[in-house]
């Protein structure tokens, strides 16, 4: 137990919570986001006065030209999906960014939103380039390749083996899983097109 976890929110917080979402300064936004996290376990949230404010701008924040309001807001779009419409629509959108935070948050969270009918959204990871370091000076290895192929496996049932292939990266290698056995099934699969199309 921190010390901060002997603090007693009242009403006069709660309010100041809510002026703070409803802030058009996103270091307020992120203020706010943060504090929320913090007690989130100590107190319900639903039954808060910021709370209608706060699921109704999440969307706005998720696509805010700051970076760090973005990083803060999507775990809270995704914790409130049920709130979200378009939350399939846009976790799609997600799992095909350029932006690495939304990718990861995608792959993570696709069993919220993912079927069998995107298969060919998960098909493009298998020459993803992002590489994570499992631990301080390597190895390091292509996270979302393997997390994608990970996801195609469970969707289909099919096991595509354990093979992992490596290059040279950063001065030492970069291993992942191998998409051999994946794109030969994809491929005979009736119906589906060409990898890429």
């Amino acid at each position: 137990e921190s010390c901060l976890d002997k603090i007693v929110v009242d009403s006069d917080d709660w309010r100041n919570v809510e002026t703070c979402i409803a802030s058009t300064d996103p270091k307020d936004n992120r203020a706010a986001l943060d504090f929320i996290v913090h007690v989130s376990e100590r107190y319900s949230l639903e039954d808060k006065p910021f709370f209608p404010t706060l699921v109704e701008r999440i969307p706005e924040f998720i696509a805010s030209s700051n970076g760090l309001l973005r990083y803060t807001a999507r775990p809270y779009f995704v914790a409130l999906h049920t709130y979200y419409d378009n939350f399939r629509e846009v976790m799609l959108e997600f799992l095909e960014s350029d932006d690495l935070g939304e990718r990861e948050t995608a792959l993570r969270h696709f069993e919220l939103y993912g079927t069998a009918k995107d298969l060919p959204n998960l098909i493009r990871y298998k020459d993803d380039d992002y590489a994570s370091e499992q631990r301080m000076a390597g190895p390091w290895v292509y996270e979302f390749r393997n997390r994608a192929l990970s996801i195609i496996e469970n969707l289909t049932g099919q096991d595509f083996g354990s093979k992992e292939l490596t290059e040279p990266y950063e001065g030492s290698e970069v291993s992942w899983r191998s998409w051999a056995k994946a794109l030969e099934w994809w491929m005979s699969t009736e119906g589906k097109p060409a990898v890429g199309e």
